[in-house]
């Protein structure tokens, strides 16, 4: 079960790295598809990532949005809360990151089909662009929040 805003820091940062491998490990899924394209593709695996990268995206920024951020926001209330405009830029982000993944999990699902639609040479700048975004999301994350979680676990 994951933690919840209310309970320690240490916890939540444990659960917080392990969803960020979580969402390099699809980031890197993402890649071999884009590096397959347009050639020797498996249109149901192709299929399945259609289907998932939306859930996969939004159970991230709901566990980051509803939690991580969540209790960030208590541990820096105390230094008067500079990091609201962290976290409103990284919300954003994951607003703008959902509606990416829609589109690719459109294209995804009509590539997958045998639709008329989207190049594959353009199916494949578009993963390589969300997930290249995502990978530097991550790495901000990782550098950045990830150990004020820390800190804020040892206060």
């Amino acid at each position: 079960m994951s933690p919840t805003p209310t309970q320690g820091a240490a916890a939540i940062a444990a659960e917080f790295a392990a969803a960020l491998s979580r969402l390099e490990s699809f980031c890197q899924e993402l890649e071999v598809v884009a590096d397959c394209l347009p050639g020797d593709v498996d249109a149901a695996k192709i299929a399945e990532i259609a289907e998932r990268i939306v859930p996969v995206i939004r159970a991230a920024h709901a566990f980051e949005d509803g939690v991580v951020f969540v209790s960030l926001d208590r541990i820096s209330a105390g230094e008067g809360g500079r990091l609201g405009p962290i976290l409103r830029r990284l919300r954003h982000e994951h607003v703008e990151d959902e509606g990416y993944a829609e589109e690719i999990a459109e294209i995804l699902a009509a590539y997958a089909s045998g639709a008329p639609g989207a190049a594959a040479e353009a199916i494949g700048y578009m993963l390589r662009g969300f997930f290249a975004s995502k990978r530097r999301h991550i790495a901000y994350e990782r550098d950045n929040i990830l150990p004020l979680l820390a800190a804020g676990a040892n206060r």
